[in-house]
């Protein structure tokens, strides 16, 4: 039910939930459910974490600008077309079931920051192409080049002659994640195919679209097939198929558990042996230019505008959240939340890589 109304809110502003008349009625009905209870616009498909509900909707480690080496990144992205959804009718849906070939996504030609939820589903589906780690490699880049201090039980800080790099070092941290990713990858993988085998969100909207129009019968429970987040659906689309955000709809293989969840765990919990954690976000240098790191101050909390097209100062506690990746997954219809939850398989597999690890004599 929660996916559904992610649909019909993929192109509200997350700073817009709480007047935003879908947003509210998503609340109301998912606030009945026991697993939804006390729900709010504020927490609205937040994830599960105390942690989550801390600060704006996007990390500040997807909006700020940074240096890739020696290419200077605004923090802006190529985003999709808004209104522009996928697989809500039979014909088109069924030829992606049978992999009949298909099209892509029409690019925005306009880079924007982050605002709802279809230009966080952009992270997760070009993030293949990077390896499936770019959200955390570019964190831990800005990270370090803002001067975030590191973690107090660094041995190397209590040298006086010795400084960290091949151990404990910025090239150490960020090679890990590389290393631990492919580890968390074919752990995941494995849960994915020998032993769960999970029904994906697309091919669960064709049960609910086909037992609803009487093609087939299938045990579907009374509450989503009475709820109100499919019937808006079916008034704004003629079916009721969850509206994809991608072309070719989900990807091939199980929904749980999932890849880029796992990872989140595996490299957010290399970011934190990395960084001081107690450390105040705000006190890193509040900007980043071409030329380097700008100290004019503490950091600013920001959010993108309601056009995406710059950044707007907010007042809000923050904590330099890591668990985006994985919940980008959630906006294009490819992933459902127990299949997020697996992010902490992820960390199991770093701690265990990490206890291996010792500093150079």
């Amino acid at each position: 039910m929660e996916l559904y109304w992610q649909a019909l809110c993929r192109d509200v502003n997350f700073t817009d939930y709480p007047t935003d008349l879908t947003a509210l009625a998503a609340v109301s009905e998912l606030s009945k459910l026991p697993t939804y209870a006390g729900v709010t616009p504020q927490t609205l498909f937040r994830g599960f974490t105390t942690a989550d509900a801390i600060g704006p909707y996007v990390s500040e480690l997807l909006l700020s600008p940074m240096n890739y080496g020696p290419y200077f990144m605004d923090g802006r992205m190529s985003m999709y077309v808004p209104y522009l959804d996928y697989m809500t009718d039979q014909t088109s849906w069924l030829k992606v079931q049978n992999g009949s070939p298909f099209g892509a996504n029409t690019i925005d030609t306009v880079p924007r920051y982050i605002r709802n939820g279809r230009d966080y589903a952009i992270v997760v589906h070009a993030d293949p192409l990077a390896g499936l780690f770019i959200t955390f490699y570019n964190a831990g880049m800005l990270l370090f080049e803002k001067g975030a201090p590191l973690n107090p039980g660094n041995p190397y800080l209590g040298y006086g002659k010795q400084a960290a790099a091949a151990t404990f070092g910025v090239p150490f941290f960020l090679g890990m994640m590389g290393e631990v990713a492919t580890r968390a990858f074919k752990a995941v993988w494995y849960a994915k195919w020998f032993v769960h085998r999970a029904l994906r969100p697309e091919a669960f909207g064709g049960l609910v679209h086909m037992t609803i129009t009487h093609q087939a019968n299938y045990p579907l429970h009374g509450d989503i097939l009475h709820s109100s987040a499919v019937q808006n659906v079916f008034s704004k689309f003629g079916t009721y198929f969850f509206p994809q955000a991608f072309p070719e709809g989900s990807p091939q293989h199980p929904s749980f558990a999932q890849g880029h969840a796992s990872i989140a765990g595996a490299c957010a919990t290399i970011l934190k042996a990395a960084v001081n954690g107690s450390f105040p976000y705000q006190s890193l240098p509040n900007t980043i230019t071409p030329t380097g790191p700008v100290h004019t101050g503490a950091t600013t909390i920001v959010t993108a505008s309601g056009d995406g097209l710059s950044l707007a100062p907010i007042r809000a506690r923050m904590r330099a959240k890591l668990q985006s990746t994985a919940k980008s997954t959630s906006w294009p219809r490819t992933s459902v939340w127990h299949a997020i939850s697996q992010g902490f398989t992820g960390d199991r597999i770093t701690s265990g890589v990490s206890g291996s690890v010792r500093p150079r004599p």
